[in-house]
Formats: C-alpha cells, sequence, structure tokens
C-alpha cells in the first residue's frame, strides 16, 4: 500500500492532521550521482485543457481559467513511480532534484517556468516499505494537439536513513518563552493553550533546525506517563521551522521526546521516463 506524506507549499504552510515541511538548502550529506538510470516507470497521465463554461470570472481568479480537471491549476501532469531497492526513503526533496526535460514527442518543452520549490508537486507518496516513492511532474502547458507520447528525464533527490533514534530533554516548564532541548535539537515555546483545530490542547515549538527528519513527539510527565503529540499545523520561512503539537489535555511540564532518522543522507537518482495516453 502506497501511503502520503504531505509536504505543504509556500513561506507560510499550515497542514491540519499531519506534518508539513517546506525545506531551505542547508548542508547534507550527499553522495554522487548514480550513474545508472534509476528504476522507475510512469504510473499516471493527466491532460487537463482549459474549457469555456461561460459565467463571470471570481474576483482575484481571472489568470486561472477554468479547466476540465477541476481541483488543479496543472495543464498536464506525469505521475512516475521510483524504486530504491536499498530501501530507508524519508522523503523526497523537491529543493535537491533537477529536471532536465518535460516534452512531448512533437518536441513542445512543458517544464514549468518559476517553480519556487523544486519541479515537482510538493505531496509526494511513499510505500510503507520505504522502497519506492511516487511523484508528480506538472506543467501548466498543454502538450501539442497531435502529440502522443510524453518524455521526462532528470535527478530525484532522496532523503535516505535506514534507522532511526530518540532524544529526550529535561524536565521543562511548557510555558511560552522557555526553551527545549533534546539531542540535536534546540526549541523554543512560542505558544501554549487550548487548541486552535481540534478540542484539546496545543504547544508551538520554534526552531532554527529542519525538522525534515523527524518521525514523532511525545512528552513524559514527572509520574512517567508518555504523552504522544500530533502535529497539527507547520511554518516554514526564513530559516526558522515552526510546528504546533497537540494532545487531549493540558500539560503543565514534561520532557519532550523526539523521534528522528539517523544519519539522513541525500541519495541522488538519474530517471528517465516515456509514457504515452495508454501509459506504454
Amino acid at each position: 500500500m502506497v501511503k502520503s506524506q504531505s509536504l505543504m507549499v509556500a513561506a507560510l504552510v499550515t497542514a491540519v492532521g499531519g506534518v508539513g515541511w517546506v525545506y531551505q538548502d542547508e548542508p547534507v550529506q550527499t553522495r554522487p550521482a548514480v550513474p545508472k538510470v534509476a528504476n522507475c516507470r510512469p504510473v499516471g497521465v493527466m491532460v487537463n485543457a482549459p474549457i469555456d463554461m461561460g459565467g463571470t470570472e471570481d474576483e482575484g481568479m481571472e489568470d486561472f481559467p477554468d479547466l476540465a480537471f477541476a481541483g488543479t491549476f496543472e495543464q498536464t501532469r506525469l505521475a512516475i513511480r521510483l524504486d530504491y531497492p536499498r530501501g530507508g526513503i524519508v522523503e523526497l526533496r523537491g529543493d535537491h532534484s533537477v529536471l532536465d526535460s518535460f516534452q512531448d514527442d512533437l518536441g513542445a518543452d512543458l517544464r514549468k517556468e518559476g517553480a519556487q520549490f523544486g519541479p515537482f508537486e510538493m505531496m509526494s507518496q511513499v510505500s510503507d516499505d520505504r522502497r519506492s516513492v511516487v511523484f508528480v511532474v506538472p506543467s501548466d502547458r498543454l502538450p501539442g494537439p497531435r502529440a502522443t507520447r510524453l518524455t521526462a528525464s532528470g535527478t530525484v533527490a532522496l532523503l535516505v536513513s535506514n534507522s532511526n533514534t530518540e532524544a529526550r530533554s529535561p524536565v521543562v516548564s511548557l510555558a511560552v518563552g522557555e526553551s527545549i532541548v533534546a539531542g540535536p535539537f534546540t526549541f523554543r515555546i512560542t505558544r501554549v493553550g487550548a487548541s486552535e483545530w481540534n478540542t484539546g490542547w496545543s504547544i508551538t515549538l520554534s526552531t532554527k533546525q529542519d525538522l525534515g527528519g523527524v518521525r514523532g513527539f511525545a512528552l513524559i510527565e514527572a509520574d512517567g506517563t508518555r504523552v504522544e503529540l500530533s502535529p497539527s499545523m507547520s511554518i516554514s520561512g526564513g530559516g526558522t521551522w515552526s510546528q504546533t503539537l497537540e494532545c487531549e489535555r493540558e500539560l503543565e511540564s514534561g520532557a519532550l521526546v523526539i523521534d528522528y532518522w539517523e544519519s539522513p543522507r541525500l541519495a541522488q537518482l538519474p530517471f528517465e521516463v516515456s509514457a504515452g495516453l495508454g501509459l506504454r
């Protein structure tokens, strides 16, 4: 089964019920590009032409035409599955990925200009065994009306790790302004109080460290009770990451536990695919 990992976009991004990260360039352990083209295949194609349904455009939407398939502004999308037999995929890193070519068989260049956060859509899907990822190459252009195939090539960057560990902070007062140090992570509490999204309690932590490798959070109370914390909102921008965490009841103090991937590295994999309308 393939499961979705949400990565929400924009300098300020909100994700309810899941962790969302927007990444910025920072030192990452890298390996040389694999000379062999990665094992990948097309798994989905969408061609989404503008349609004229009449009526008046909503204010502010004049530059976005009505499309045959609602829910997206893209006119062409190619979904690709890449298999990584070594396993350990944490996530796809769009900011380190490159799209060298995306075109139809008549030569029309479909590469999207001005992609701020990388050439692929931000919501990739990683398999349960962490050996495969599905990502989407988007375009705001249409292939030629007589085109029969799409091709794409470039380099996919995967953050990979094969082991995880936990770090635990000392017991701290869960009050605004308090600092929390757990293993390699240092946080400052910026908000505590009733949840803005649900009926429980929430705490917001701010850090200068990329949280992309974090698997989960918990708090350990003085009596040893472990309270799992559910991520509800993530914001990133200007070198700062902010994470809001929730639980069912208010907590006044505790030790923060962070479950994170150890020694993540960047695997850069060349890919090349070709797909017709029948995905062949």
